[in-house]
Formats: structure tokens, C-alpha cells, sequence
């Protein structure tokens, strides 16, 4: 795979976090920073276990084992909220 296909493939996966989580697009932006990028996605994960009733094991699971925890989000019982409306 070229180079610029990764690219391509890790701002998607980004937008896709973040519209899960309930965040703006644009923080997608803010994951090409590479300090800024590490709070960005505490905070993704944060929202993405609020938006399925989990708590602070289940974002420490999806920072050190992501690819367990999101398994077990998308197979286990836990059901997916959608982020209330503001407006």
C-alpha cells in the first residue's frame, strides 16, 4: 500500500471516531498534531464510551487495547445512544 492510501485511511477512520463520539469534524483537523492528538483522542474515546453507557474502564481499554474493547462494544450488549440534540 502507497503511502498516501494510509493517509487517506487514518483521516477517515479519525472522521468516523469522531461522528460516533458526537464531536465536530473539524477536530479531525487537530489529529495531525501530534501533542494535541493524544488529548483529542482521550476525549473521541471519552464520548464514544458515554455514547454507550460505559465509563472510565472501557476508554482505558479502547487507549491500550483498542482493538479488544472495540470488539467487545460492537459484539456485547451495550447499545449505542446518538448524542442529544443542542440545538
Amino acid at each position: 500500500m502507497s503511502r498516501g492510501g494510509l493517509f487517506v485511511d487514518r483521516k477517515e477512520t479519525a472522521q468516523r471516531r469522531l461522528i460516533r463520539g458526537g464531536k465536530p469534524a473539524w477536530w479531525a483537523i487537530l489529529y495531525f498534531i501530534p501533542l494535541v492528538q493524544i488529548i483529542f483522542i482521550v476525549l473521541t474515546y471519552m464520548a464514544i464510551a458515554e455514547r454507550f453507557g460505559r465509563g472510565v474502564g472501557t476508554v482505558l481499554g479502547l487507549l491500550f487495547l483498542t482493538p479488544i474493547f472495540v470488539c467487545i462494544l460492537g459484539f456485547g450488549s451495550a447499545q449505542w445512544s446518538p448524542p442529544a440534540n443542542d440545538a
